[in-house]
């Protein structure tokens, strides 16, 4: 199609790729039910999230802020160069399993449990980093994409500051 003017043609061509998949991704991730808390649902949504992650990819799971959710999810890719970025997202949502509605579309837009907070761009951010890890390893030497499990009902401080600390830009995709 037509380029757009002033878009660096990589984020163009990324941010085509990244569509073609969105709608199925989020339906899936959508349809798991994932309050916040509640241990199988978020073991369920971090199985999807690794499966839509790059091949190259490493699964690290790190202890949660709160100590009675699951083990928060980290995706990584490693690089060549020298910057670091962390991408980071939530899986729970502060709908409880009675109330949970699943991906539907109404004319050009999405709607369920979590599609803006924010499973719409836990997926947006999965896209990045298979974007980033199919021809952008040599700028990077890391990208670190951080889902939690407790954002919406944490109880404890944020568990994971000094561990990221030191990266170079955090980008979070939550709508709002």
């Amino acid at each position: 199609g037509a380029r757009l003017p002033g878009v660096n043609p990589w984020i163009e061509q990324h941010a085509a790729a990244i569509a073609l998949r969105a709608e199925r991704e989020l339906e899936a991730l959508v349809g798991v039910s994932s309050p916040s808390g509640d241990i199988p649902g978020a073991e369920e949504a971090v199985a999807i999230a690794v499966a839509f992650a790059p091949d190259t990819a490493t699964v690290e799971r790190l202890p949660c802020s709160s100590p009675t959710c699951a083990p928060d999810l980290v995706l990584r890719v490693t690089g060549t160069g020298t910057g670091r970025l962390l991408l980071l997202g939530h899986l729970d949502t502060v709908v409880d399993h009675a109330r949970h509605r699943p991906v539907s579309l109404d004319a050009h837009r999405m709607t369920g449990s979590g599609t803006v907070d924010m499973k719409g761009g836990d997926v947006l951010a999965l896209g990045v980093l298979r974007a980033l890890a199919q021809d952008r390893t040599a700028d990077l030497a890391e990208v670190a994409l951080l889902l939690v499990c407790d954002e919406e009902w944490r109880t404890e401080p944020f568990a994971h500051v000094r561990r990221f600390g030191g990266f170079d830009a955090c980008l979070c995709f939550e709508a709002g």
